[in-house]
């Protein structure tokens, strides 16, 4: 078993029995974890910790590598590269037949971050994409609407005349 994390409160915890991305960004930069998979989907990484025995030691992080988005599975927190190699030694069931590969907390949390910052450029384009669809949606309703003014009068576009403004 992974030895004790920095406490951290229960809600780092997510509903699938996993820890968060910021839970990593929490723990201190010069320990270890165990990367245990990189998988195409958050769906397929939760599969697999959910057939783990203790969820609470895994954490799953976003990571964007060119353009692939990949998630992470990692086991554990070590308190040094040793001690991290002697758990990888130990592990049982599903994980024993697996290589991991022992990794800085601290680069764990620069890939985090990266991926963090990868989500946020892409829901700023997004919320972009989703503006501009809307004005040309509005656009458009705004033609069709001109369009049905038009054929109510004979196919032209009736036009307000300016009002005139005296000068004396």
């Amino acid at each position: 078993a992974p030895s004790a994390p920095a406490k951290s409160p229960e809600s780092d915890i997510q509903p699938e029995g996993f820890r968060s991305a910021s839970w990593l960004l929490q723990q201190a930069p010069q320990r270890f974890t165990l990367q245990m998979a990189s998988l195409s989907s958050m769906a397929r990484a939760v599969s697999f910790v959910d057939r783990q025995p203790d969820p609470e030691a895994f954490a799953i992080y976003r990571a964007v590598r060119g353009e692939r988005e990949l998630y992470v599975v990692t086991y554990g927190v070590y308190s040094d590269r040793a001690a991290a190699s002697r758990a990888a030694d130990q592990l049982t069931g599903e994980l024993a037949g697996m290589q991991p590969w022992i990794r800085e907390l601290s680069l764990v949390q620069e890939a985090v971050r990266e991926g963090m910052a990868a989500e946020s450029i892409e829901s700023f384009l997004e919320g972009i994409v989703m503006n501009t669809l809307r004005y040309v949606c509005l656009g458009a309703v705004v033609w069709v609407a001109a369009l049905a003014v038009s054929l109510a009068h004979g196919g032209e576009i009736p036009r307000a005349e300016p009002e005139s403004v005296g000068m004396s």
